[in-house]
């Protein structure tokens, strides 16, 4: 049944959803225009400041005004003012350096300048394969004249950037070693492959790869570096990322130490970075192949930036310890803006995120193992960087620990635990051996085992009758024969106990007298040591003390029907020295006593 409304109905109806198409149009156009165009009475009020003062200035200043810089000074002072502490302005030839050095080929003589006290450029570094190695300049070199500008503190910054310029251009530079000076003519400027990461091998196999920048080529060098140090048989890796600022910005220095991380770390999320809505972007992961060598990474408080992120992933990921002092704390991320004119702009535009641990950003990284450098600590050498030394411990600690592997396997002899062998730089070895233990074959339905017998200090002559008939017995009851391993070293063993053990084993009963109750076992310097008397034939010694005592036992032929039996072979002298044989009690009295380990007759009484 068709139901029919009103025309007043109808019209109501469309008013109300014109409304509200009308209303979600202008709420959806009004956020756009506000993500396009920010705070736009903001913006007015500053702008029309700006005029003003600009009026001012040009109807009343009486010198002359350099349009271009005063366009520099306005970027760079709006960029101070928003507070961010990394922002920076680039005008254009600024820029266009900074992209070549984002290649890390800079067009140059090759090498890194630094302002000594004087004012002059010292030589931190001379770049291999360069225009300034082949002319001859040294590390520690000063610079103190290029062409005819004459270096001083107040152009230091002009003078740097002489050293740049057109490939294929020259210059002069005068450069003064010690006290004498001397002029290179002719240096030509041409594109230098800037090295960003060395390695070397340290003592103990300790390889150390030190990492100067995260630019565009470090992964490869990287890559090359650490794969050079494990062919030469590296057992652990040092990380030295001190004092590293990163230079270049956005996702490229990102790019570069997640390539790094990759290489050493398994599968998982190495970072990412969150912006100012709160979106996670740039999630970095790493493939399953890795690096299972023991790590530590050093740092100071000049680890900056990217490379705190590269010292807080490896400890997220148990790969190794961070030693040093804490960073300096720079957990965001910059990105460079171009402008129209070939200048740029470069403003903090996301927060970095390490897989586990907090954002270290305005925190620092804070090393696991504390070690401050002393005035006299010389970087990179292990001899005077107390923080290299330690890192290179903890990574022999680490080795130590791994290597330290014990085989608790039980043998087929009866179960004792035997040491892997292993080398004796990486094994921690105990001062403490444990005794192999025999499995007794007496009797089957005891079902028990007895106790394996210690072996003497001493040399006694073995009994090759009672080992032979021995072997028999076990061939005939097919058991196959344990083989032989070599005994450790063992304290010495009272003798008149191994006697007693022996007779309540064959189910023999003897009097025994009691010895001195001894507490703990003779001191090693003084062994105590039962010696058969003269008169006892060589048969009745005990027997060598590698021969278990089930051996001894079961080398017995089995009772007379007279009811009596000799004492055993190896027995102790004492039982038998003044009748040479005692008489048994009855049968019945000895097959039920009950089977007893050694360690009964510590008190040395029955």
């Amino acid at each position: 049944m068709s139901k029919k409304i009103s025309l007043g109905a109808a019209i109501a109806f469309t008013v109300i959803v014109i409304t509200a198409t009308i209303t979600m149009t202008w709420l959806f156009a009004r956020r756009s225009f506000d993500e396009t165009a920010y705070n736009l009475s903001e913006r007015e009020a500053m702008y029309s400041k700006l005029a003003e003062v600009d009026d001012y200035v040009r109807q009343n200043y009486t010198g002359a005004i350099e349009e271009g810089e005063l366009v520099n000074q306005l970027v760079t002072g709006y960029l101070n003012g928003t507070g961010d502490a990394y922002a920076r302005y680039y005008d254009a030839a600024a820029y266009a350096r900074l992209k070549q050095s984002y290649n890390d080929q800079r067009v140059q003589i090759g090498i890194v300048p630094r302002m000594d006290e004087s004012g002059y450029i010292v030589v931190d570094e001379v770049y291999p394969d360069s225009p300034a190695q082949a002319a001859g300049l040294q590390e520690g070199d000063l610079i103190v004249r290029i062409d005819e500008t004459d270096i001083t503190a107040e152009n230091y910054s002009e003078a740097v950037s002489m050293l740049y310029g057109a490939a294929g251009t020259k210059m002069n530079i005068v450069v003064r070693r010690g006290v004498e000076d001397s002029t290179l003519p002719d240096m030509t400027r041409r594109f230098v492959e800037v090295p960003s990461v060395y390695s070397s091998m340290l003592e103990n196999q300790i390889g150390l790869v030190v990492i100067k920048d995260f630019a565009d080529n470090t992964p490869d060098q990287f890559t090359k570096q650490v794969d050079r140090l494990i062919d030469e048989g590296a057992q652990g890796l040092v990380f030295d990322v001190r004092g590293v600022s990163i230079t270049s910005s956005g996702t490229s220095a990102l790019d570069s130490v997640a390539e790094a991380l990759d290489k050493l770390l398994p599968s998982g999320v190495l970072a990412s970075t969150v912006d100012k809505t709160g979106r996670v972007e740039n999630t970095k992961i790493s493939d399953a192949r890795e690096v299972t060598l023991p790590m530590a990474v050093l740092i100071n408080e000049k680890t900056s930036g990217e490379s705190e992120l590269f010292a807080a992933v490896i400890r997220d990921y148990n790969k190794g310890k961070l030693i040093g002092q804490k960073t300096a704390g720079k957990g965001t991320m910059q990105r460079i803006f171009p402008l129209t004119d070939g200048s740029a702009v470069e403003i903090t535009t996301a927060v970095y995120n390490p897989p586990t641990s907090p954002s270290f950003d305005g925190e620092g990284v804070r090393p696991d193992f504390e070690v401050k450098m002393n005035d006299d600590s010389m970087p990179g050498n292990l001899l005077t960087d107390p923080q290299l030394q330690k890192a290179v411990d903890s990574i022999i600690a680490t080795i130590r620990m791994n290597m330290t592997v014990i085989d608790l396997e039980p043998e087929e002899s009866g179960g004792a635990a035997s040491a892997t062998s292993l080398p004796d730089a990486a094994y921690a070895s105990s001062s403490e051996e444990e005794p192999s233990a025999a499995e007794s074959s007496e009797t089957a339905s005891s079902g028990e085992e007895s106790s394996a017998a210690e072996s003497s200090d001493m040399e006694e002559p073995r009994d090759v009758s009672s080992e032979a008939s021995s072997e028999e017995e076990e061939a005939s009851s097919g058991e196959p024969e344990p083989e032989a391993e070599p005994e450790p070293a063992r304290e010495p063993l009272d003798l008149t106990e191994f006697s007693a053990a022996i007779d309540l084993l064959a189910g023999l009963t003897f009097e025994v007298p009691a010895p001195p109750v001894q507490s703990e076992a003779p001191a090693a310097s003084e062994p105590v040591v039962s010696e058969p008397p003269a008169s006892q034939p060589a048969e009745s010694q005990p027997a060598e003390s590698g021969a278990p005592a089930e051996s001894q036992a079961e080398s017995q032929p089995p009772a007379e029907s007279s009811g009596t039996e000799s004492g055993p072979e190896g027995s102790s002298s004492e039982g038998t020295a003044t009748s040479g044989e005692e008489e048994t009690e009855s049968s019945s009295e000895a097959s039920s006593a009950p089977p007893a380990r050694l360690g009964a007759f510590s008190s040395g009484k029955r």
